[in-house]
């Protein structure tokens, strides 16, 4: 085990380099997170356009304005 953390380049026999290297972990952890909530939100921002103009569209053309 000393060697995979020696190969990431973390000094096991120093708990500053550990405690660093996990807050790095929690961190990476919180960014996917951010990032897949982000994605979602993307998601459904163009799927409430498409409906939108969807809608309006056959609003448009029920109406004869379109």
């Amino acid at each position: 085990m000393r060697k995979v953390f020696e190969l990431l380049g973390v000094d096991v026999s120093d708990p500053k380099q550990v405690e660093e290297f996990r807050r790095d972990l929690r961190f990476g952890g919180t960014m996917r997170r951010a990032a897949d909530r982000g994605l979602g939100t993307a998601v459904t921002i163009i799927a409430t356009g498409v409906l939108a103009a969807l809608w309006l569209g056959l609003q448009a053309k029920v109406t004869g304005n379109g």
